[in-house]
């Protein structure tokens, strides 16, 4: 996960960078070198700092989460593996494990995850790559917010098949970029190519996924 987190800071730089030059050409030639639409060059430099603003908000989210890079740490908060490595064809999720009962409170949703995801590791290890944050459609609207919530401009998503009432979740990578994309719900490059190697004392449920 170092790597990732090197990578991360990288792109972080790299986007910083385009946003300063983005910015001099646009007050220097009045938008020269993007285009004669001063609104688009406007809109392009809007769109490179929201970007910038993202990513610092991943690694924002990602310190705050660090201690569960120990799977021990989040098993004594209450998170409990729900069955092995998941993947498909599109990418893998890794080992999930969710808290118990419904989904946190709005208040708390963006501050804790209700699923965290494992990617198994050659030496029987689980490196955490990814989360899921749920909030219940009915209660998030209770509490006056007419809008569903959202994570820099990423909506949740609405689903109806993981609680027993509806629910908004978004799901969040932190490893390296994701050609899917950051939210998509799967990694093409995380893998459960070590998922028996996991060591017994990670608590991971050998039990079948409920369809």
């Amino acid at each position: 996960m170092r790597h990732a987190r090197h990578r991360v800071v990288i792109v972080l730089v790299l986007v910083l960078v385009l946003a300063g030059t983005a910015t001099a050409e646009l007050s220097d030639n009045n938008g020269a070198g993007w285009g004669t639409d001063r609104e688009s060059a406007l809109a392009r430099i809007a769109e490179v700092q929201e970007h910038r603003a993202r990513l610092v908000a991943l690694r924002t989210v990602r310190h705050a989460l660090e201690r569960f890079e120990d799977v021990s740490v989040a098993r004594a908060e209450g998170y409990a593996s729900i069955g092995a490595c998941l993947a498909d064809a599109d990418g893998g999720l890794g080992v999930p494990f969710t808290r118990a009962g419904a989904p946190v409170s709005p208040e708390a949703v963006h501050r804790t995850p209700h699923l965290l995801a494992y990617e198994p590791r050659a030496d029987g290890t689980l490196a955490l790559v990814g989360a899921q944050y749920a909030v219940l459609r009915d209660a998030w609207h209770r509490a006056g917010r007419a809008e569903r919530p959202q994570f820099h401009g990423q909506p949740f998503a609405l689903v109806d098949h993981l609680f027993e009432e509806p629910a908004y979740v978004l799901f969040v990578w932190f490893t390296a970029p994701n050609p899917a994309g950051q939210f998509a719900a799967w990694h093409p490059e995380v893998s459960c190519d070590h998922d028996a190697m996991v060591r017994e004392d990670a608590g991971v449920s050998r039990a079948p996924h409920a369809p």
